[in-house]
């Protein structure tokens, strides 16, 4: 896999957390822990970023913790940081 998908957007790949990952995975993507409880912050202990799987795009890049907004790319099967309109 590559850090972009055929569309052009960044890839993230989903770990559960419970082992150190770091931020990247070893395919070149993002490393994201997705709805943790609480997404405190941007970075998981775990060494990868935090994410909320959210289903559209108004809620903006960030979400209310500072974790990241993530969104499942239907047509690429793919995790997706979410890119605001406009």
């Amino acid at each position: 896999m590559n850090l972009y998908n055929s569309e052009g957007q960044i890839v993230i790949t989903q770990v559960d957390g419970t082992s150190y990952t770091g931020l990247y995975a070893a395919d070149g993507t993002y490393n994201a822990v997705v709805n943790a409880t609480p997404p405190a912050g941007l970075y998981h202990p775990c060494g990868a970023l935090n994410a909320v799987s959210v289903a559209d795009t108004s809620g903006g890049f960030y979400a209310p913790s500072g974790a990241v907004n993530v969104i499942l790319n239907e047509t690429t099967d793919q995790l997706v940081f979410v890119v605001p309109n406009g």
